[in-house]
């Protein structure tokens, strides 16, 4: 007997199971905790936003609607991919501004090295906003990653050991250099989210957070380029694909220079390899794809943790 079907809560104009209606009902839930909750709040939420996940029938929806892909990493896998990223960023960002550390219960910990000290970078007070914004946001997606991993059933990795200077060969001691980076890890992050986007299509309930991270990402990446104009800031190239701004006034035309497979006002989509050879510093201006086998450098002395950490 065919499953009754009703209109999605999220999309008026798709019917779904009744099944699929309550994730979607808990989707709107996620959405609202995370509109209007601060950080403690939301964290101290998360037992609460997992019942509620549980309830909707979230991790046990028909095989036919949220079966996992049989080929490439699970969804578990790229969340935890993700979230290496995130504290990538994340430390980066509070470092600047002199925000509050990753807490522990967030896997934090490890050691960074390397990191800028803000009372030295000399940041006007628009820039020195911009990173307490960063820092804020890139934290709350550490929150959301973990609990989106531990409602899967899964384990969120901490946080990898970080290098700043990528093995001694770089150092942020200034605003340019802080901006150069930040653009750079923007620019990856978002290429890195619309290139997981496939892995996560059998869960309309995780691509729909991953969305909404991604659309945060791009504000930032957008923000990050006003100022590295405002400033006169300019940011190189990390691969093939990735075409920085231009330095005057232009913000956001995406043009085919330096990206040779995409076209103009089109993002970059980085498959994880491309991203880790980015992280892991094997990739230059050239580079469309890195040399296979590469486990750790660069950012990650160490290595990502996680299962999607070779090149």
């Amino acid at each position: 007997m065919p499953k009754k079907l009703v209109v999605s809560p999220l999309c008026p104009s798709i019917k779904v199971t009744e099944e699929e209606y309550r994730s979607d009902l808990a989707i709107l839930e996620m959405d609202k905790a995370v509109a209007h909750l601060d950080r403690r709040r939301f964290f101290s939420s998360l037992t609460a936003l997992g019942a509620v996940a549980a309830t909707a029938g979230l991790l046990s929806a028909p095989p036919s609607a949220r079966a996992q892909a049989a080929t490439g990493p699970s969804i578990v896998d790229v969340l935890n991919f993700a979230l290496n990223l995130e504290y990538l960023e994340a430390n980066l960002y509070i470092a600047a501004s002199g925000s509050d550390p990753i807490s522990v219960g967030d896997g934090g910990g490890a050691p960074v090295l390397g990191a800028p000290s803000g009372s030295t970078l000399g940041l006007n007070p628009q820039t020195l906003a911009t990173f307490q914004n960063l820092a804020i946001d890139e934290t709350h997606h550490i929150t959301l990653l973990r609990a989106l991993i531990f409602q899967l059933g899964g384990t969120p990795i901490n946080q990898p050991e970080i290098d700043y200077t990528l093995g001694g060969k770089m150092s942020i001691t200034n605003v340019t250099q802080l901006l150069a980076v930040t653009r750079q890890f923007t620019a990856v992050g978002t290429s890195a989210y619309t290139g997981g986007a496939q892995y996560l299509v059998s869960n309309p309930f995780v691509l729909t957070g991953a969305a909404q991270i991604l659309g945060t990402e791009s504000q930032h990446l957008g923000g990050v380029n006003f100022l590295c104009d405002a400033l006169g800031v300019t940011s190189p190239p990390v691969d093939a694909l990735d075409y920085p701004p231009v330095v005057p006034n232009t913000y956001f035309t995406l043009t085919p220079t330096n990206a040779l497979s995409t076209g103009p006002a089109l993002g970059p989509v980085r498959t994880p390899a491309q991203v880790l050879g980015i992280v892991y510093g094997v990739s230059t201006a050239s580079t469309t794809t890195p040399p296979a086998g590469i486990t750790a450098g660069g950012f990650f002395p160490k290595g990502l943790n996680g299962n999607v950490k070779s090149t």
